[in-house]
């Protein structure tokens, strides 16, 4: 796990030296080692810089950037492939030799031998720059699922890319501008997802893509060489009895989670107690990996999985440490929340998940998270509830449903108590009068699930464009999926899980200077389960991981892991509701005097949710939230004081 940098400088603009004050940005990715290599072409020059955290060969013979023995190609490299002895193997088999044991330069090899194509033999997390001199070639490529992140700028004069954007605005100076239009989408979801950007001049490169870079012509070609929703229009496995999908599915498991567990430095695990990280550590000990568990206490039981945790750790027997988080933790946090985050990230869960890794830095240098498999196995009761609901939406015309939707918000409230059995506020109100007009379980469960905005901004500006995956004329072909539950996993699997979980856990655990690891997203484990029948996902009685939890219970009694599912949250809210230090960070960086620099917010009606919400202690807390990382972020920023 690293930080790399790398510069196509065509018009001779940029340093070394400015390279390196870039590349040492991202100190906290790598504060092992670093390397800096320049090249010189007809033209135009390239920078490959690197920030090293050493966790397969320690030597410095792995030291980045990498150069072939031939010396063809050079590479810097974010991550790990997992299977990379194996695929020494091969190589060797095929005539190649090797210097060191890492997998940087397994990589180095396989290009020499199978090109691009060497991508699709990788099991691993991946960003990656690998230039080939001889043809004038530079190819950048991210891993399948996004865990390990990728930004670039290109222009006629230069193409630069980074681990993190801030290195990439370093280089820009003035040059970067604010992108307003992508910011009530943040405010919608909380984030941004691999097509947006809060920077004009940025852009992120996407999961499972390949871009190849011509040094002569300055132009580049991007491939997609795996799409998850490919895998869920092939026809589904149909077995006779579940057992043969366990049957099928454990092994893939087992295989999964002890790749992980390849280092050359300790190895821990994020353990909450529930199913998901319980399962992780259940299948490692019964293959017979050391390690240590780590978890996050609060004093508020409506948020404290930590008895659960210590009750599974304890049956395991796993050495585990625990930390109780406090009100005070979470005001130092807000506070480094830019360095932490490197943009605007609204999940208040990257909080605890920053403390978790730093309790867990300071016993070992790998960490692995139970991310992902909530979006695999169908582990939110939103899905089950948005079919449900979906289908009653169905008994009501479309005329019907578009004139319920201009009704006003006070006269709605009963017909959303019929839908969802509860009395809902004047926000939760507003969204399900857009959910009227859903044409699918996924639209459905996105309407709810994400925020109402549109009072804070001008009218002018927001509209639903701004607002919704669903104009993404590139996401058009989730809607080939004809299984909403399926189709509803693939939304999360290429949006929410890239755009928010990966984001958080890798910049939580790189802020602490510790790897991050995913083993539910191996593609194997992905692939295998878009293959199967979406009642094994979620059952009829809206059951969630019917699979997974089958499987856990041959490992761990079933009457210790039944409970209500438990996000990882933290009572922020409350903590914020409560007069202090918490409370004034956060109304401050909302403040009129904040906002007003910005010609898009309607200040007056902001207003009036900060008042309710000082009233009430519920109302829009999480959209405020979000315009609060916002005002944070650009505060703090190299772009404060570049006219928005």
């Amino acid at each position: 796990m690293c930080g790399i940098i790398g510069v196509v400088d065509f018009r001779n603009t940029i340093s070394v030296e400015e390279v390196v004050v870039a590349r040492d940005l991202m100190l906290r990715r790598g504060p092992d080692d670093f390397g800096l290599e320049s090249y010189s072409f007809n033209n135009c020059k390239v920078h490959l810089g690197h920030r090293r955290l050493s966790i397969i060969d320690l030597s410095v013979a792995a030291r980045q950037p990498f150069v072939s023995q031939n010396k063809k190609w050079s590479i810097v490299f974010n991550g790990e492939i997992y299977n990379f002895r194996e695929l020494r193997e091969e190589l060797r088999n095929l005539g190649h030799s090797f210097n060191t044991n890492s997998d940087t330069e397994v990589i180095i090899n396989a290009f020499e031998e199978w090109g691009v194509h060497s991508i699709s033999k990788f099991i691993g997390m991946f960003s990656l720059a690998i230039l080939n001199a001889l043809e004038n070639k530079l190819f950048l490529v991210r891993d399948r699922s996004g865990v390990k992140p990728l930004y670039y700028h290109h222009t006629e004069g230069k193409l630069i890319f980074c681990s993190d954007q801030k290195s990439i605005l370093k280089l820009l100076g003035t040059e970067a501008s604010l992108n307003l239009a992508n910011i009530p989408f943040h405010m919608r979801y909380g984030y941004l997802n691999s097509n947006r950007s809060f920077v004009k001049e940025i852009n992120k490169m996407e999961p499972g893509t390949l871009i190849s870079f011509c040094l002569n012509t300055n132009t580049f070609e991007q491939i997609k060489y795996w799409d998850p929703i490919s895998f869920f229009l092939k026809p589904k496995n149909i077995y006779s009895s579940t057992n043969q999908y366990i049957e099928e599915l454990e092994p893939i498991l087992k295989s999964a989670f002890s790749y992980r567990m390849v280092a050359d430095v300790p190895v821990g695990v994020f353990l909450s107690g529930g199913y998901d990280s319980s399962i992780l550590c259940a299948l490692l000990k019964h293959q017979g990996h050391d390690f240590k568990s780590f978890s996050i206490s609060f004093e508020d039981k409506a948020y404290d999985e930590g008895p659960f945790a210590k009750r599974v750790s304890e049956y395991l027997e796993i050495p585990h440490t625990q930390y109780k988080c406090t009100a005070s933790d979470a005001k130092a946090l807000i506070l480094e929340l830019i360095n932490i985050n490197d943009e605007p990230l609204g999940d208040i869960s990257s909080i605890p998940t920053t403390l978790v890794s730093r309790l867990a830095s300071h016993e070992v240098k790998v960490v692995l998270s139970a991310d992902g498999a909530d979006e695999i196995f169908g582990g939110y009761i939103k899905y089950g509830r948005s079919v449900k609901f979906s289908k009653k939406l169905k008994m009501f015309p479309i005329q019907g449903r578009k004139y319920l939707s201009r009704v006003s918000t006070k006269n709605l409230e009963s017909l959303g108590s019929m839908l969802l059995g509860r009395k809902l506020g004047h926000s939760r109100i507003e969204k399900l009068k857009r959910a009227l007009l859903s044409q699918s379980a996924t639209q459905f469960c996105d309407e709810l699930a994400t925020e109402f905005v549109h009072p804070f901004f001008k009218p002018e500006f927001v509209n639903e464009t701004s607002l919704s995956f669903f104009e993404d004329d590139i996401r058009a072909n989730l809607f080939q999926i004809d299984d909403p539950i399926d189709q509803m996993l693939a939304f999360d699997y290429i949006n929410y899980l890239e755009g928010d979980i990966l984001k958080k856990v890798d910049r939580a655990t790189m802020f602490n200077s510790i790897e991050g690891r995913e083993p539910f997203l191996d593609h194997r484990i992905f692939e295998f389960m878009a293959s199967v029948p979406s009642n094994l996902k979620i059952n009829q009685q809206l059951q969630s991981k019917v699979l997974l939890k089958q499987i856990t219970h041959k490992y761990l009694p079933k009457n210790m892991m039944d409970r209500p599912k438990m996000g990882f949250e933290i009572p922020i809210h409350n903590w914020i509701h409560e007069k202090g230090e918490l409370r004034d960070v956060f109304f401050d960086a909302i403040s009129n005097q904040h906002l007003s620099e910005f010609k898009i917010f309607d200040l007056t009606e902001i207003e009036k949710l900060k008042n309710q919400y000082l009233k009430d202690g519920v109302s829009s807390f999480q959209a405020l939230w979000n315009l609060f990382t916002f005002s944070h972020w650009y505060a703090n920023s190299t772009l404060k004081g570049v006219s928005p």
